[in-house]
């Protein structure tokens, strides 16, 4: 491959750059820095230390080998300013997977195609591991990606041992017999019986607009969702890196192993090594070095027919809010999001391992239960939209609008039988499952539905039905702007009073949260515990007396029937 790289350049050029930690087959050149060693070894960031993979590889097979960290667009700028130009190509996984699954930054592998081109390298992709595994095209179709050259395995084969290099003609022509070819002899070149097994294996992969990788994405992202929430409630250090088909946990009290070094550094592999073998004397088998990769099969199926797909159309703050709390309740859903706003969609896919649809009607036919989760200015839009490019919707389907305002009449004649409504408010608190959610039913709503909607927000709190004539009241009052208010009103007058501004934050929550709390966990009557608290003649009594006298109790009416008018003004009613 790489005397390809020179032929093709026409340069003479000798070099080639790889990545700490990355793993291109045991042809001697690449062995190196392929596996783990003691942080403090490693050497200076833009001189590494050199260790061979192997015995028996004399020094002078890594003189054409320039060394860089991965995921660090400075380092690597830096070494291609002193050798670029000596450079036949840089080569590349997509996902460092020799590492267990350590995802590029951002824009990074993009970044690392445009410098070798810069320098007049070419880029070249390792999809050994990663293609035909995340897309159809692999990871570069995943990032967007155009390698120079590309290589195949694995997942290719369907089991069967092959490797393929894909590339220009005008580089693989190359390999054409005449004179300065470049040599690629093979004893088992273009199997037949391996060749049938790749075409079958393409077909079945391609069948249906490429269904199955929706499958393993839903597989995989369910089980890396499974396995976080199996550590947060157990409070073990250790995050599960990855999405999708392919992943790996590491045991580490960082948010996340970025390269090379933070993986020698920061992973207790033998901490992973006695997780397996724990699961090994169950009879789970599990990969035993943390250093491969938890892998999706098309065999696998997710348990459980009676789950439901749980879809979000809107990736805002209280869709994220939900999110947490449904993790937090370790929920048995499959939870996908719709936003136009694709860097939503990443971090919501990275935070809660989430499946993502960032087309509408595809997010809309894969719903048994629809969260309409925009604006209540954009609901008529959405719907519309919905209407528009599904012209009937051919099966059942349960929607919930949060869309403060929109009436349950609106909704159905936007978006008609066989979709049934209901409506509700959580509050942004069910992030930590001590929330309430009020959820309000047409009457000819089933009960069956009606359990399925409580029951999907009793996730993370406790749940109240209000009648629909009371529902935007009952939501415009429990807000908990009104708590941050009052908090925020009692501070600015205990700073007026003469106290600094932490000590009168912290007198005013606890006069706010102490009382909430005796009231919500105890078995006292509101008024019973306001009629305590103000003991006639006293501080408490004089201060609320006054506030009453003051105008408090018509201000906070008007605020309110101000935020119902809002509501249906937002709703266009």
């Amino acid at each position: 491959m790489v005397r390809i790289s020179r032929r093709q350049a026409h340069t003479g050029r000798t070099k080639f750059l790889k990545f700490e930690g990355h793993y291109h087959g045991w042809y001697d050149p690449y062995c190196l820095n392929g596996h783990s060693h003691p942080a403090e070894e490693l050497g200076p960031r833009e001189n590494p230390t050199r260790f061979p993979d192997s015995e028996g590889i004399p020094a002078s097979v890594f003189d054409d080998v320039v060394l860089a960290p991965w995921n660090d667009l400075e380092a690597l700028e830096n070494i291609l300013r002193r050798l670029g130009r000596e450079l036949a190509a840089v080569i590349t996984e997509p996902i460092m997977a020799n590492m267990g699954c350590i995802l590029p930054r951002d824009g990074y592998l993009q970044r690392v195609c445009e410098l070798a081109h810069e320098y007049g390298a070419l880029f070249i992709l390792d999809e050994v591991v990663t293609g035909f595994r995340y897309a159809p095209g692999g990871c570069q179709q995943h990032y967007n990606l155009t390698p120079d050259l590309s290589t195949f395995g694995k997942a290719l084969g369907a089991g069967f041992p092959v490797g393929a290099v894909a590339g220009p003609r005008t580089i693989l022509d190359r390999m054409r017999w005449g004179s300065n070819m470049v040599l690629h002899y093979g004893t088992f070149n273009g199997h037949r019986l391996t060749m049938r097994v790749i075409a079958a294996n393409l077909d079945m992969l391609a069948a249906n607009e490429g269904a199955v990788y929706k499958q393993i994405h839903e597989i995989g992202d369910a089980a890396i969702a499974g396995l976080r929430d199996v550590f947060r409630r157990r409070k073990i250090d250790a995050i599960v890196q990855g999405f999708g088909p392919m992943f790996q946990i590491y045991f580490t009290g960082r948010d996340a192993i970025h390269d090379y070094r933070d993986y020698c550094r920061y992973a207790d592999t033998a901490k992973y090594s006695r997780f397996v073998h724990g699961l090994l004397d169950r009879g789970i088998y599990m990969t035993p070095s943390n250093g491969l990769h938890w892998i999706i099969s098309t065999a696998r199926s997710l348990c459980g027919d009676g789950m439901s797909r749980v879809v979000f159309l809107g990736g805002g703050r209280i869709t994220s809010a939900m999110l947490a709390g449904l993790r937090l309740a370790t929920t048995r859903h499959r939870l996908v999001v719709h936003d136009r706003n694709s860097g939503k969609l990443r971090d919501l896919k990275k935070r809660y391992a989430v499946a993502v649809e960032p087309e509408l009607n595809r997010a809309v036919k894969q719903a048994d239960v629809l969260i309409v989760a925009v604006r209540p200015s954009s609901v008529r839009e959405v719907l519309r939209a919905i209407g528009n490019g599904i012209r009937s919707i051919d099966r059942p389907l349960l929607a919930v609008s949060l869309a403060a305002g929109v009436p349950l009449r609106v909704l159905s004649k936007l978006l008609g039988p066989p979709t049934r409504w209901a409506r509700a408010m959580p509050s942004p608190l069910c992030r930590s499952g001590r929330s309430l959610t009020a959820v309000t039913f047409p009457r000819i709503l089933s009960r069956a539905d009606r359990k399925r909607v409580e029951d999907l927000f009793a996730g993370f709190g406790q749940v109240v039905e209000i009648p629909e004539g009371k529902f935007d009241a009952f939501t415009v009052i429990y807000s908990c702007s009104h708590g941050y208010h009052a908090l925020a009103t009692l501070a600015r007058t205990g700073q007026a009073a003469g106290l600094d501004r932490n000590t009168a934050l912290l007198a005013s929550a606890h006069a706010l949260a102490d009382g909430i709390i005796a009231w919500r966990d105890g078995n006292d009557s509101l008024e019973s515990l306001l009629e305590e608290a103000v003991t006639p003649g006293g501080i408490a009594s004089a201060t609320v007396t006054n506030m009453d006298a003051a105008g408090y109790g018509r201000a906070v009416r008007q605020g309110v029937a101000a935020g119902q008018r809002r509501a249906r003004a937002n709703a266009g009613k």
